[in-house]
């Protein structure tokens, strides 16, 4: 009898232990399961969950995981994510409707190989398709390829269709993007990070590395080339917010394009720089098409291709601040006689309430009959103050073809270039923003 007794009693304590082991299992919580997922960390700001290869990457996606944080801890070769979503690419990470709102720091790791069908994506796509006061910093994303076709621009626009790309009545928030690390940044930092490679999409809206920002975007860069059959620009399309020490380089290819952004609608481009050739069948800035913003200690040095509409080796059109800027420009235009051109070393069009001061162009000109051309703007209904450029290399003996030249002033190469420029170009500050080198053109002294 105690013999029985014994072993109910075992049995019992072996059952309830039991069932003590699945409950703890059970309610172990779907966060013990995620840290196991990945390589470490449990996704707060001061222990991000880690990240090293593809399949973590692209669970940031995951609903319970846009407000984490993350870090990479090893470089990610994505070649897996051509065959994710039966075969259409990586998801972009946040929408429109759940954007991401945590952080993401790269580690100064790569991400190499990166498939993304950008027609199957929501409004925004790219690696991060929407973030939200977010962080994305030491992002080095090498070679992204989409599985859209690499369009090029097409000359048949109307002129309806042309003016619809230049209007200035646009609402960011209902525009489509895309950009190589981001589709649209709301209000979040996009720090030390860099894309190369090739972009293309038939998107309206495509950019190397931002689409649409209205944040952050901190000594970040873009080489390599971007295509689209709308708007183009080499680091982002449109931005309401701020861009500081951050270039772009290779080639940038829309029906309105620019060398790094095509729309600085009020916001601030600070010390950012492109040498992107830019390609357009409509309208090109050197570096930016439209500002009505602020651009300060800023440059472009690359060539123009195959435009029609307003052209500017730095701004094609101009409402807004340029100050302490330059263009060293080679434009060389094929275009439709029959549509109105500005074309100008500095600016194409210096509207009403533009002002240019302390800046200057260089570069050469093709000489185009049908156009208002001229060294600085090929029209002007703005203010210019202490505005210059090389008579020679830009052959244009005027400083505005159309309009009031007041303050500007036509230097031959000699008297532009090397230690002598200080006497000549007045107003300048030559101890604090330029300096002149020993024989080429100022320099803006965040270069050195």
């Amino acid at each position: 009898m105690r013999t029985l007794q014994y072993s109910l009693l075992l049995f019992t304590v072996l059952f309830l232990i039991s069932c003590s082991d699945n409950d703890n299992f059970l309610n172990s919580g779907p966060d013990n399961n995620i840290e196991q997922f990945f390589d470490g960390g449990n996704g707060t700001k001061s222990n991000p969950y880690q990240i090293s290869i593809i399949e973590q990457l692209q669970a940031i996606g995951e609903e319970e995981n846009l407000d984490k944080h993350f870090i990479q801890v090893a470089d990610i070769d994505a070649s897996p994510s051509a065959d994710f979503q039966d075969g259409f690419g990586f998801r972009n990470i946040g929408t429109q409707e759940a954007p991401f709102l945590g952080s993401y720091n790269g580690n100064g790791y790569k991400i190499i190989n990166l498939k993304i069908n950008l027609a199957r994506h929501e409004k925004h796509g790219g690696l991060f398709g929407y973030i939200k006061e977010a962080t994305l910093e030491n992002i080095n994303i090498n070679q992204l390829v989409n599985k859209e076709s690499d369009q090029q621009p097409i000359n048949n626009f109307t002129q309806n269709q042309i003016n619809e790309l230049s209007s200035n009545e646009i609402d960011i928030f209902e525009s489509s993007s895309v950009g190589g690390l981001v589709g649209f940044n709301e209000g979040g930092i996009v720090r030390n990070s860099f894309f190369s490679g090739s972009l293309s999409s038939r998107r309206a809206i495509v950019a190397g590395l931002v689409g649409i920002n209205t944040g952050i975007i901190e000594n970040s860069h873009f080489v390599g080339r971007v295509s689209s059959l709308g708007t183009a620009a080499g680091l982002t399309a449109y931005n309401t917010g701020r861009v500081v020490d951050s270039s772009s380089g290779g080639r940038v290819s829309g029906q309105l394009s620019a060398g790094l952004v095509a729309r600085n609608l009020g916001g601030e481009i600070l010390q950012s720089s492109t040498t992107a050739t830019v390609h357009s069948s409509t309208a090109i800035g050197g570096l930016v098409f439209h500002n009505s913003g602020i651009i300060r200690s800023s440059f472009s040095k690359n060539n123009i291709h195959d435009a029609t509409g307003a052209i500017g080796g730095l701004v094609a059109r101009n409402e807004g601040e340029i100050i302490d800027s330059y263009s060293i420009t080679k434009l060389e235009s094929f275009f439709d006689p029959n549509r109105a051109i500005f074309i100008g070393g500095l600016v194409g069009e210096n509207l009403e309430n533009g002002s240019i001061q302390t800046s200057f162009a260089a570069g050469y000109i093709m000489p185009l009959e049908q156009s208002k051309l001229a060294g600085l703007a090929g029209k002007n209904s703005g203010v210019l103050m202490n505005v210059y450029w090389d008579t020679d290399s830009t052959g244009q003996a005027k400083a505005v073809d159309e309009g009031n030249p007041e303050g500007a002033t036509g230097l031959t190469t000699a008297e532009i270039t090397g230690s002598a420029v200080e006497q000549n170009m007045l107003g300048f500050d030559w101890v604090n923003v330029w300096r002149t080198t020993a024989d080429g053109y100022p320099v803006l002294r965040w270069e050195e």
